[in-house]
């Protein structure tokens, strides 16, 4: 049995019926579309809220399996030579600048049913290694166009934190994100 004084007919939802005589104010309580709403506004609000406690997942990689990947792809050049770490003890001729480079791509690794622990992390090397081979190529792109032959003191450059490491680099992996952000000195060696 429907009550009379109902602003609402709940027979047929989509149908608003206003009482006579008064004024009608929307949305109305009790609508559908009203309640859907604050629904998808609850879950968009938890959504943000947990992307924003995301915690950003550092991961330490070998540079040189991220070069063996690098000299194997499509966007290898070489004539620019690179030293990770300190290379304090490399003389140069000339130092043109200091510059950082970051680049990132969407986030695809996913724990299928049957992985282990150490074949997520392989799947996450592998897109660091693509990662850090996009920012090598840009990074020598930019030496060739200062006129640099060398690029010394690589290192890791998140955040702006530095990871200071001849043989491992860091990646970082957000939410939707995996990212590698190298910095070094582009400079002439000494012949």
């Amino acid at each position: 049995m429907i009550a009379k004084n109902t602003h609402f007919n709940r027979i047929n939802t989509l149908t608003y019926q206003p009482p006579k005589n008064q004024n009608i104010a929307l949305p109305c309580p009790g609508n559908k579309f009203n309640n859907s709403v604050q629904i998808m506004l609850t879950i968009l609000l938890f959504s943000v809220s947990t992307n924003v406690m995301a915690v950003d997942q550092v991961e330490v990689f070998d540079i040189d399996v991220a070069l063996r990947y690098y000299k194997k792809s499509k966007i290898y050049s070489g004539g620019v030579v690179l030293h990770f770490g300190d290379s304090s003890n490399i003389e140069i001729e000339e130092k043109f600048d200091t510059q950082s480079f970051a680049r990132r791509t969407a986030t695809s690794v996913q724990k299928e049913r049957d992985d282990s622990d150490k074949d997520i992390r392989a799947k996450f090397q592998a897109i660091c290694s693509y990662v850090f081979s996009s920012v090598i190529y840009r990074m020598k792109q930019h030496a060739l166009e200062k006129g640099a032959d060398a690029i010394i003191n690589i290192v890791t450059n998140y955040k702006n934190i530095k990871h200071d490491d001849a043989s491992e680099y860091q990646c970082v992996k957000g939410a939707f994100l995996t990212a590698v952000a190298l910095k070094g000195d582009y400079v002439k060696l000494k012949q």
